[in-house]
């Protein structure tokens, strides 16, 4: 498995984030995805190398974002999907910022958070 699958298993994976989200998705969400729903996508690698080989441990930023209606839903889901992050045994997180958004193309509201995510490279 890679990070990627074990993030997004993370939150498909925990019935209080999928109570609320329509769909987790990598990258973009589909053109008629119902709200609300959770984006996440790569935004850095900050590659961790010694001069024998690459180390186990990575560090990657992932931009979270939690899509609502109204601005309340998306903090809910927001903090839903931070409770089921950190539940997880295969990464740990630190939370770099958090914009609260409001998208006025889609009539949509979010909450974006990057996270710096450091796992063990198997």
């Amino acid at each position: 498995m890679t990070i990627f699958t074990d993030f997004r298993a993370a939150l498909i994976g925990d019935s209080a984030v999928m109570a609320i989200a329509n769909q987790v998705y990598r990258g973009q969400p589909s053109q008629e995805a119902p709200a609300p729903f959770v984006v996440f996508h790569l935004i850095d690698e900050n590659a961790q190398e010694s001069l024998q080989d690459e180390a186990s441990l990575q560090n990657l930023v992932f931009q979270v974002d939690a899509w609502a209606a109204d601005l309340d839903t998306a903090d809910t889901l927001w903090r839903t999907v931070k409770a089921a992050l950190r539940a997880s045994p295969n990464f740990k997180f630190i939370r770099r910022a958090r914009r609260e958004l409001y998208e006025k193309d889609t009539d949509l509201h979010r909450v974006s958070v990057d996270l710096s995510v450091w796992y063990t490279e198997t």
